[in-house]
């Protein structure tokens, strides 16, 4: 199953992925990590489908991904997470959103659910995330990691950088999923300008450390990280303690749950729509 139709945000900066039912009682809005895009939730919206008709999947091309737009600015941390409030806005006319993210995703999603301005939200789900590198000399060591990969997206272009970075422990184990071909081949055609400037713009370098703001978070939130992923499991350890009202889920998968285990994170996805 693929998502049942398109269209581009009325500002024209992202584009939306919507899964049946377009008019569900309830909608889950899904960002997606580095280089991915909205396609990559196709899996876990067929399993949610599959298991209740009343939660809905709005899966997001975020700046510099997918089929949105990367003009300049676009792909900075901040930028992001005004233009996912904007969306959560719209989303919330009919009702209250889940909010899910995954890794990079994850991260924004955080932000825009601490966001002062941000409007209603039923709750958050965080798939492999991290609130944020603690110290500067962290923050630097990951600015030139990430510059460096920016810089072999420049010169090497998609088939260089794809060949070494899908190739980290971290994300090597997605390679062996459904549908693992097709992502490769839209990664592809990604616009790496596009991604070096989101490396440089919103790496986990650009974000601010939000465990001092997490005990203040009221949103009821998912916390889902896989067995396999040592750290972000210890990440999501660490959320659950600090967040008030979370719920704990581990999965026997690595870093990509809605990739290596979408039956599992739909099944723990709806539990949680169910407690709310």
């Amino acid at each position: 199953m693929m998502f049942a139709s398109s269209e581009q945000w009325r500002r024209g900066r992202v584009r939306w992925h919507f899964a049946p039912p377009r008019t569900p009682e309830r909608r889950l809005v899904a960002l997606h990590g580095f280089t991915g895009d909205g396609v990559d939730f196709t899996a876990l919206a067929e399993s949610l489908s599959e298991r209740s008709e009343a939660l809905g999947v709005t899966a997001l091309d975020l700046p510099g991904h997918g089929m949105s737009s990367a003009e300049p600015g676009a792909c900075d941390f901040d930028r992001q997470v005004i233009e996912i409030i904007d969306v959560l806005a719209i989303e919330a006319r009919r009702g209250a959103p889940i909010l899910l993210g995954y890794s990079m995703g994850a991260r924004l999603a955080l932000a825009a659910a601490l966001a002062p301005q941000r409007g209603p939200l039923r709750g958050l789900v965080l798939v492999s995330g991290h609130p944020g590198l603690r110290t500067d000399d962290e923050r630097r060591m990951r600015r030139d990691s990430d510059e460096a990969w920016a810089r072999i997206l420049e010169t090497g272009g998609m088939g260089a950088f794809l060949t070494r970075w899908q190739q980290q422990p971290l994300l090597a184990p997605q390679l062996a999923t459904p549908g693992a071909a097709a992502r490769t081949v839209r990664r592809a055609h990604a616009r790496p300008e596009a991604l070096a400037a989101t490396l440089r713009g919103a790496g986990t370098h650009a974000m601010a450390d939000l465990r001092p703001q997490l005990p203040g978070l009221t949103v009821p939130v998912l916390v889902v990280t896989g067995d396999e992923d040592a750290k972000f499991t210890a990440l999501g350890d660490e959320l659950m303690a600090a967040l008030p009202q979370a719920t704990r889920c581990r999965l026997p998968c690595g870093h990509a749950p809605h990739l290596e285990a979408p039956d599992a994170l739909a099944d723990a996805i709806l539990a949680f729509d169910a407690a709310l």
